[in-house]
């Protein structure tokens, strides 16, 4: 008979864990110990037992500790079982893989990560988020929140001259006066629960803010009043598209983030174009099969949505969107909102009937088909891109047709509503959430230009 047996337990990691059972019975009393119906035998659990009790001790517990203990008490007249379960509570294991540092600007950046494997056995409650620079070398505390992104920025209401690291302005916002251009900087974060605060994350690459060149966005050029907006020049800009996404993926690198935003001009009177923002990047080499959540709904490829292995073509299908916008100021995906906008890019719902397309040539009609394809093995690739009839054709000798820059204008407002209202990250949080929790890693900031070398050498001459 069982006289004594604790209800279930939950127990600080390392604190001794004792288990007592005390019973009687005819005699001899034979006492098993098992965890998960499976005999006790670990060198870090000891066992007493005497004819009216038995004792299971822990010294110290740990997570691998957790489980379902149950005492099994024979004699000749029957078997008796009582069992319970353990928890190991503790601080939350380190936020998993890199954090990622996003949608780079002159004086921010967005950073994400991913959660905790393990949060503790108590939800997180907080994740803290720790700055290092190329100059002090140290670490620092930057700022706690809730959620598993943060928008870094300076601001412009503290004095250039403040000293401090971080402040409260007059404004209430929260700034951080030291992102500096000259500087490099990397992140790493700590999650909190109601046991105390983790061990740090992985730090992240190391970052520069204010890389973004004078010459603007490619889409602010085309809409300028000087600008003649033709195929021909559409052309022009989708080669260099093509020839630095090309580089990249010679190099064994995706970028996962290309749209308007990440196209600048080099400076504002040239014509030469490069791409920016590599925070969310990933290198495929050796990285067997990859699959992420993180992207910008409305450029985003179907097999991001859908949770499935990614590679190169997945920037080919940006490239595709990125085309048709260019030739007709009109989105083929974008919804009334984020989930209207997923839902057309998962079924792969577009078409060319929309009038702006009346005066487009069916070679660019085949060339933006051949990249929007859902089965992404079917897509272009970039040396494909360079053959096809569109690009290959003399530009010296097609017809040059004005477009419409209206179209374009409005698609511009559209999307800088939606970018003001609610930033590119928090686009991808919400895109996310339907599929699980929202996590974003990335290996590495790089910035490529198409022919640079080649363009610095004819500016010096």
């Amino acid at each position: 008979m069982i006289l004594q047996f604790p209800e279930d337990m939950k127990i600080l990691a390392g604190e001794k864990v004792e288990i007592l059972c005390k019973f009687s019975g005819a005699p001899p009393i034979t006492c098993t110990w098992l965890k998960f119906r499976k005999p006790e035998d670990s060198s870090d659990i000891s066992i007493e037992s005497s004819d009216s009790s038995s004792k299971l001790t822990i010294s110290s517990g740990q997570q691998e500790h957790c489980g379902c203990y149950t005492i099994e008490l024979r004699n000749s007249y029957g078997l008796r079982q009582a069992a319970l379960n353990l928890t190991i509570v503790d601080k939350p294991d380190p936020p998993a893989k890199v954090p990622a540092a996003s949608d780079l600007r002159r004086s921010s950046l967005t950073l994400s990560w991913y959660g905790p494997t393990y949060d503790g056995g108590s939800a997180v409650q907080t994740y803290h988020l720790e700055i290092w620079d190329s100059v002090g070398q140290q670490w620092k505390q930057l700022v706690s929140c809730n959620s598993t992104s943060y928008n870094v920025q300076v601001c412009s209401h503290l004095p250039p001259q403040s000293e401090k690291f971080r402040s409260r302005c007059l404004t209430g916002c929260l700034c951080f006066q030291n992102l500096l251009p000259e500087r490099q900087y990397k992140f790493r974060v700590r999650a909190q629960n109601i046991y105390g605060i983790g061990e740090p994350s992985v730090e992240s690459e190391a970052v520069t803010v204010g890389l973004v060149d004078d010459g603007g966005e490619l889409f602010e050029r085309i809409i300028d009043e000087d600008f003649e907006l033709t195929e021909r020049e559409v052309i022009k800009y989708m080669l260099q598209i093509i020839d630095g996404v090309n580089f990249i993926h010679k190099q064994g690198i995706v970028h996962l983030d290309l749209k308007p935003e990440n196209i600048m001009c080099v400076n504002k009177t040239g014509s030469k174009i490069k791409l920016i923002d590599f925070g969310l990047a990933r290198r495929l080499e050796n990285a067997g099969t990859l699959k992420v959540l993180f992207g910008t709904p409305e450029f985003v490829a179907p097999e991001v949505i859908n949770y499935e292995a990614i590679s190169y073509p997945t920037d080919m299908w940006s490239i595709g969107v990125i085309c048709y916008i260019l030739l007709s100021g009109l989105s083929p995906f974008m919804g009334d909102n984020d989930n209207e906008t997923l839902a057309n890019v998962t079924s792969a719902t577009w078409d060319f009937e929309d009038e702006a397309f009346d005066e487009i040539s069916e070679n660019a009609k085949d060339f933006i088909t051949n990249l929007l394809k859902k089965d992404m093995k079917a897509r272009l690739t970039c040396p494909q891109c360079f053959e096809h009839p569109w690009l290959k054709q003399d530009t010296n000798t097609m017809k040059t047709t004005k477009l419409s820059k209206e179209r374009m204008k409005k698609y511009i407002l559209r999307r800088k509503w939606q970018v003001s209202g609610d930033d590119d990250a928090k686009y991808t949080v919400k895109a996310v959430n339907s599929l699980g929790e929202a996590t974003c890693t990335a290996e590495l900031l790089v910035e490529v230009m198409a022919g640079e070398e080649e363009e610095e050498e004819e500016e010096e001459e």
